[in-house]
């Protein structure tokens, strides 16, 4: 979609004759966004109008928006990002030599150890895995969706075919390049646990907002209050634990109490005065 261009008030006209301009308008993208400049070129009409008839830096003008807003994303997915990794640890990510699914092709297969750190089995992940030179030059990138359970505490290794085509030249340089020499990535962007929660990136700023109010309304968890001290008559309803009774008032108490904090008779056990009553 088209971003919503909202023009500042300011802007520059360049003459290229009489029948030609080029203007230059200063342009804010939304809240927090740097503004830009937009081009574009006039042209007068014979009934002395000025029409507009290009827009001059439109593609580059896009391209920039496209970074700011990724550069967005990732800021306001980073809470998620530190969870997943909370989570799920990559240990070792790497490539090697192979058939695909079928063993009807040769293929390389990113092999990837993970550990699961959380405190519940986790039974999905997603993952985004680029693959670069280790010069820096980028190579391929892919995504992956594994359904596989890792309980907690547990390393697991997964393998993944790239689904190369040899027919095609960068994939044949792509296989033939030896491990040492690529460095791969891997980037959790969801994790699904056994009780049907998960942790996922967010794909637009759009719905990255809306996560970020949802856990903003979400009810937080009950504060867990000191546990009081249990009185003398709360103690002789419902308690099933062995009790010391109080000869004089009857009152309750826990077995390792001595004596009535009330009379400061020794207390007898339970069984004891049930005895004397029957």
């Amino acid at each position: 979609t088209f971003p919503t261009l909202k023009p500042l008030g300011r802007y520059t006209i360049h003459s290229e004759g009489p029948t030609n301009a080029l203007v230059e308008v200063a342009v804010s993208p939304g809240a927090d966004t740097p503004s830009q400049i937009l081009r574009f070129r006039l042209v007068r009409t014979p009934n002395r109008y000025w029409r507009a008839t290009e827009l001059t830096n439109l593609k580059d003008l896009l391209l920039a928006l496209h970074e700011l807003e990724k550069k967005r994303l990732e800021v306001a997915n980073e809470p998620i990002r530190q969870r997943i990794q909370q989570a799920i640890r990559v240990v070792k990510a790497t490539t090697v030599q192979g058939l695909n699914e079928s063993g009807t092709s040769k293929d390389a297969i990113v092999v990837v150890t993970f550990t699961n750190a959380a405190q519940q089995p986790i039974q999905g992940l997603t993952e985004k895995v680029p693959i670069n030179r280790t010069n820096g030059v980028k190579l391929r990138e892919a995504q992956f969706r594994d359904l596989g359970e890792i309980p907690p505490g547990e390393t697991q290794e997964r393998l993944w075919g790239l689904g190369l085509n040899l027919f095609d030249e960068l994939d044949r340089e792509l296989y033939a390049i030896k491990p040492s020499n690529l460095a791969v990535g891997v980037e959790v962007t969801e994790v699904v646990f056994a009780d049907g929660r998960s942790l996922k990136f967010a794909e637009t700023l759009k719905e990255a907002e809306a996560m970020k109010a949802q856990t903003a309304q979400a009810p937080q968890p009950p504060v867990a209050l000191p546990a009081e001290e249990p009185s003398a008559q709360s103690e002789t309803v419902g308690s099933q634990s062995p009790r010391k009774i109080c000869p004089v008032g009857g009152e309750a108490y826990e077995a390792s109490r001595q004596r009535c904090p009330f009379h400061g008779v020794e207390l007898q056990p339970e069984s004891t005065q049930l005895a004397d009553t029957l």
